[in-house]
């Protein structure tokens, strides 16, 4: 089976806070406007967001997406480490 089609299951529902602090950092990310607003309607009447899978996870979760380039850029990091290190910091303050 491909790793992007495993499910994955968080413990905790936080779709929609994860997703704006996604925003945050990835203005851009199409997908993951979408899920934010896809994960609002579905919290809206009180339908959980989980699973999700793990290709999704890769697009659209910036703590899965530490090696990339354009987000050490855009936090002004160089190196997954510093990457994982800095956007933990900012989560723990959105």
């Amino acid at each position: 089976m491909s790793c992007f089609l495993q499910l994955v299951f968080c413990g905790h529902e936080y779709t929609v806070a994860n997703f704006k602090f996604v925003l945050s950092v990835d203005k851009e990310n199409m997908e993951a406007k979408t899920k934010l607003e896809w994960a609002q309607k579905m919290r809206g009447i009180k339908n959980v967001t989980v699973p999700s899978t793990m290709g999704e996870e890769l697009r659209t979760n910036v703590f899965m997406r530490c090696n990339d380039p354009e987000i050490q850029r855009t936090i002004n990091v160089e190196g997954a480490i510093p990457c994982m290190d800095t956007l933990r910091t900012m989560k723990n303050n959105f």
